[in-house]
């Protein structure tokens, strides 16, 4: 629902990974172009010529927190360029990679909010988790009000460096896997295919 802090549990996290952050708010007037950023003609000063100048969007931030609140949220380009920024984007004939390492984190009040609707399930795939966040309990929510009426501010100390973050996805890749296991959670994934043979019958 709405007002959970969201997204501020995305940029604590970020603040605590000491990595940059940006919001993309959904709404039905974005464009790609204000996701992805756009080019401008720039005039230089010292020679008098014009060239043209990427100037990066929100997406160029290893943390991306999309709200998708708002009625009717974004259309389908705005979404797809989003969902879809893979390990690079293109503007124009330039490839300009993105933040390493890169993060996007997706917030979205409930499916019955109205004028409020679910991601396709080609877009949902793209996601590796859910998380459904609730209402605090009653200890937590005193917590909260007790904290947002008073004058302390909390301090957010990093505790890991994108170096660090790269470091450690390197050393994952390096743990090795013995194919039994790897076989056996095969096995365990193909069973959730319909109609696939091996496929339990229900």
């Amino acid at each position: 629902m709405p007002g959970l802090a969201k997204t501020l549990m995305i940029s604590t996290l970020a603040r605590a990974l000491n990595l940059s952050f940006s919001r993309i708010q959904f709404t039905p007037d974005l464009m790609p172009a204000d996701i992805t950023g756009t080019e401008i003609i720039e005039e230089n000063r010292s020679t008098g010529s014009r060239e043209y100048r990427f100037l990066e969007g929100p997406l160029f931030s290893n943390v991306i927190s999309g709200r998708r609140s708002e009625p009717h949220a974004a259309q389908d380009p705005g979404r797809a360029a989003r969902v879809d920024a893979g390990a690079a984007s293109h503007r124009g004939r330039v490839r300009h990679k993105l933040s390493d390492p890169f993060f996007v984190l997706a917030t979205q009040t409930h499916i019955e909010q109205e004028g409020t609707y679910p991601l396709p399930e080609a877009q949902q795939d793209r996601f590796m988790f859910k998380v459904f966040v609730k209402y605090p309990n009653f200890n937590e929510e005193f917590e909260i009000a007790r904290r947002t009426t008073s004058t302390a501010t909390d301090q957010v100390s990093p505790v890991l460096t994108a170096e660090e973050i790269l470091e450690l996805q390197r050393v994952v890749r390096e743990v090795p896997v013995t194919d039994h296991v790897i076989r056996y959670t095969l096995s365990l994934v193909r069973q959730t295919r319909v109609n696939e043979p091996g496929t339990p019958i229900l």
